[in-house]
């Protein structure tokens, strides 16, 4: 065999085994990419749902909410995706609220995933200021369109100050604390 021609495999070798080796490195750090960005992605969207609650923008929640979506909320009441968004409305004239996203956990299965998540929600209802937190956890389906709510859970964490409780007896909407 020809020095050129053993140099040229020898050189042949080499190249395809850093491809495999590099190959090998990308597939690894892939999952560790596609959970941090599905994870980030997920915590942007749980919020913009949460922000859409108070206006009653329910154009947000059309557009993530599955069609099979079923959620329950802090009452215990199953509902269907038709029936949570003909109940979103915005907090009554005078009434303001935010809620925060806080202590967000993503499990990523690559066709869908599994968050959960502490809203922490402040209002003010007829002058009073509410204080209230829920624990959050949701499934999501990974489509060609993105990611889309199949499944949403709310529980109270026992946390509501104020006259929390006499105050959202009164309210309509999906805004409670118990």
């Amino acid at each position: 065999m020809s020095r050129l021609r053993l140099r040229t495999i020898i050189l042949l070798v080499a190249m395809v085994s850093g491809l495999h080796a590099r190959n090998a490195v990308a597939a690894a750090e892939s999952p560790a990419h596609s959970a941090v960005a599905t994870t980030t992605a997920l915590e942007r969207v749980t919020q913009a749902l949460v922000d859409a609650l108070a206006p009653g923008r329910t154009a947000v929640w059309e557009h993530y909410a599955d069609p099979g979506l079923t959620y329950v909320t802090e009452d215990n009441e199953v509902k269907s995706r038709k029936e949570l968004l003909a109940e979103m409305k915005p907090l009554p004239p005078g009434s303001s609220g935010w809620i925060a996203v806080q202590e967000f956990r993503c499990t990523d299965f690559d066709s869908f995933a599994v968050t959960t998540y502490v809203m922490d929600e402040h209002e003010t209802i007829e002058g009073q200021e509410l204080h209230a937190r829920y624990r959050g956890s949701d499934t999501w389906r990974a489509t060609a369109d993105g990611w889309r709510l199949t499944a949403g859970l709310r529980h109270t964490t026992g946390t509501a100050t104020g006259r929390a409780r006499e105050c959202a007896g009164r309210l309509r909407g999906p805004v409670r604390t118990e």
